[in-house]
């Protein structure tokens, strides 16, 4: 068996209690064989679930939960009915049936509401065998541990959890929990709430009589918890009030179901899990106005991940949904209608921002009454992303000042598909003045169009808005403007991201094009330094290099394992989303580069990095879990200057982060050569320093 193989097939454990780590994974298989014939099963049924998918040619983002959906079937199958050829034949045909439902149920429910599939292959493909198979099997049946493992309440939460498995055992429940708190510490805490309140809800409607069964399905109310409070929302009040508005529609699933199941000699299955968490995820996303929960359907990450790209996301302006775009213009505009409009931008389209060009206050000159007085008329529209020209329209006239056109509402207009079912809207165009047409390619900041009045506009001014869908008039998306100085209240400021409001002004910095060439990271490049920790240790040699995911991110990884995403345009080079193992230089690197602007005038600017990347002692990191269980972000601020002497731009960042009354301070230092890049950094943090200095930078041949 390959190592990616068993990766796949340990993560599949891991993914039914959103762990995701095939170590937890590991840990949570071993505990299965507590019931041999449903670990027999499961395992064989996880293994024909992955290898399935692959030889299937599905996308390798499914193999996991292939595997975790084949796995539930077969050790579901494996704890009803006793071991024997008949029931590992049946486990081999139910695993493929797992493996090809999971992939046609993600795709219809994400077509249908952007909604995940969860483990509804493994309910309807398990109810569906089970039926088909009981007359002919026997029945095995689960049997519960019957002495005293921690005491009650506690024996009754582990066996719920034991029971996702289909091994009601404290003991496997143990396991399972000491999984989750490897992954999660929170959610860990909504495991045992979520058990609590479901298990409390379910009891009362059910009887008494019902109390055990309660335990056994019980890991219902978990996972449900779990999933609504903090993997498919950002951790907060409101999603935790969803999730136990999920778990009691969980409990009351389970409460009209289990006697069904029962009677059929089943455990409750995860029907009331499934349809609670899709129910509740499909009522948010029908929301018309934005607020908490914030739903991550499309990355849905562990908590405390979930948690520092919202500090982040906070940090650099946006709310981590948003798009980003760049200025479709040259020069500094003003926002004439910013989003939750006091006029068009409401409702489904209030994420929209028009723009108008105003000098001493006014958008015109003279009287205003030709289009021609005004500035913006005729101007220049860039386009703010790169992608394909989905539609297009510029047969329309500009009304004169004061009129509108309503039957055609956007007027002329540009719309860029950017990716997925995002799209990008430039209305209101100048009538005969656009420079591309459907199906071509446009880049970034390249000329589309001219300023115009067409449409509902009763004055020249450019609209600009992302798009969910291909129609017009689709409902508009978060998204937000990347590198722009804004002038507000006579205050001039450079912002990372902004969603400016009415009245500011918005210009893009002037750009440094040798910066840009400087820091540039392109596919296959690769970053060789030697580092020194300390001034009298050993020089060893490093490694960083670039690369490209399946899903098109563009990632910086070190010889060591460490990996981080990063976004590149013609405005900033910007890392996020650090994963992989502890690499103490790597992160060091990530801190010095962080998000660099390069615009030349840009001298000084803020962010918030995750605490994780700080290079902290075993105690340091004991005090940071203690008083920031949940992660943390720095305060890091930057300044850049050219040192004239050296010839390189040099890029120092303080990162503090609070505990215990006190704060903990690293001081970065990064030399970026116009010809060779990021060349030297050097980093101290109390007594401790560290020098790395480039030795062979290049691209793969």
């Amino acid at each position: 068996m390959s190592k990616d193989a068993l990766r796949g097939i340990l993560g599949g454990y891991a993914n039914v209690v959103f762990a995701g780590h095939p170590a937890v994974g590991a840990l949570i298989c071993a505990a299965t064989f507590a019931h041999p014939s449903a670990g027999v099963a499961g395992l064989l049924a996880a293994a024909i679930g992955w290898s399935t998918a692959r030889w299937s040619g599905l996308s390798p983002l499914l193999y996991r939960l292939c595997a975790c959906n084949a796995l539930l079937t077969g050790l579901a199958l494996g704890a009803v009915f006793p071991l024997s050829l008949a029931l590992l034949s049946l486990v081999v045909t139910a695993a493929v049936m797992a493996a090809w439902l999971t992939a046609v149920l993600t795709d219809l429910l994400w077509r249908i509401g952007r909604l995940p599939a969860l483990s509804l292959a493994f309910v309807l493909v398990t109810l569906a065998v089970s039926f088909a198979a009981h007359a002919n099997l026997g029945v095995g049946g689960i049997e519960a541990a019957g002495a005293d493992f921690l005491g009650q309440p506690w024996d009754g939460f582990l066996t719920a959890l034991g029971s996702a498995f289909f091994s009601p055992y404290p003991a496997v429940g143990l396991a399972v929990l000491a999984g989750i708190l490897v992954s999660s510490r929170y959610l860990a805490i909504l495991a045992v709430t979520g058990y609590v309140f479901g298990h409390l809800l379910f009891v009362f409607w059910a009887g008494d009589g019902a109390e055990m069964m309660g335990r056994w399905g019980g890991f219902n109310f978990i996972l449900t918890a779990m999933a609504l409070g903090g993997i498919f929302a950002v951790p907060g009040v409101a999603s935790f009030l969803a999730a136990m508005a999920g778990v009691a529609v969980a409990a009351l699933v389970a409460t009209a179901g289990f006697r069904v199941f029962l009677d059929f000699g089943l455990p409750s299955l995860a029907l009331p899990f499934v349809s609670a968490t899709l129910l509740v995820l499909a009522a948010l996303r029908l929301r018309v106005a934005d607020g908490s929960p914030v739903l991550v359907l499309e990355r849905p990450d562990a908590p405390e991940k979930l948690l520092e790209k919202a500090r982040l996301a906070r940090a650099r302006g946006t709310d981590g949904r948003a798009v980003a775009v760049a200025l479709p213009f040259f020069g500094e505009w003003q926002v004439s209608q910013g989003f939750e409009g006091s006029h068009t931008h409401q409702q489904a389209w209030r994420h929209a921002l028009d723009f108008e060009l105003r000098a001493d206050g006014r958008a015109f000159r003279d009287a205003g009454k030709d289009l021609g007085d005004y500035y913006c008329f005729g101007l220049p529209v860039l386009a703010p992303v790169a992608g394909r020209v989905a539609a297009c329209r510029d047969d329309l006239p500009d009304n004169p000042p004061g009129e509108t056109e309503l039957r055609h509402n956007w007027g002329n207009y540009l719309l860029i598909h950017l990716y997925g079912t995002r799209y990008v809207l430039l209305a209101h165009l100048r009538q005969h003045s656009l420079k591309v047409r459907a199906g071509e390619s446009v880049g970034l900041g390249q000329p589309v169009a001219a300023c115009g009045s067409s449409g509902r506009s009763p004055v020249p001014h450019l609209h600009l808005h992302v798009q969910e869908g291909e129609a017009l008039g689709s409902p508009t998306v978060p998204f937000f403007l990347s590198c722009v100085i804004v002038s507000a209240s006579d205050e001039r400021k450079f912002r990372l991201t902004s969603v400016p409001s009415s009245g500011d002004g918005v210009a893009a910095p002037a750009r440094e094009g040798k910066l840009a060439r400087a820091l540039h990271l392109p596919t296959g490049k690769k970053l060789a330094y030697r580092l020194r920790a300390g001034s009298e240790g050993e020089w060893r040699q490093r490694e960083l290099s670039c690369d490209t995911s399946l899903l098109g991110l563009r990632y910086l990884s070190s010889d060591q394992g460490a990996r981080a995403v990063f976004e590149e345009n013609s405005t900033l080079l910007a890392f996020y989303d650090r994963t992989g193992g502890k690499d103490e230089f790597f992160d060091l690197w990530l801190l010095a580069v962080g998000v660099t602007p390069f615009g030349e005038t840009v001298h000084a600017w803020e962010d918030a990095p995750p605490a994780r990347l700080l290079p902290l002692s075993p105690l340091e990191r004991c005090a940071v879990a203690l008083f920031h269980p949940f992660g943390a972000s720095l305060k890091s601020s930057y300044r850049r200057t050219w040192d004239q002497k050296a010839g390189v731009w040099r890029q120092t960042g303080t990162h503090v982060l609070g505990v215990a009354g006190g704060e903990l301070s690293l001081r970065t230092e990064m030399d970026v050569d116009p010809a060779r890049g990021c060349v030297a950094l050097t980093a101290d943090m109390g007594k401790r320093h560290w020098r790395a200095e480039s030795s062979v930078a290049g691209t793969d041949s």
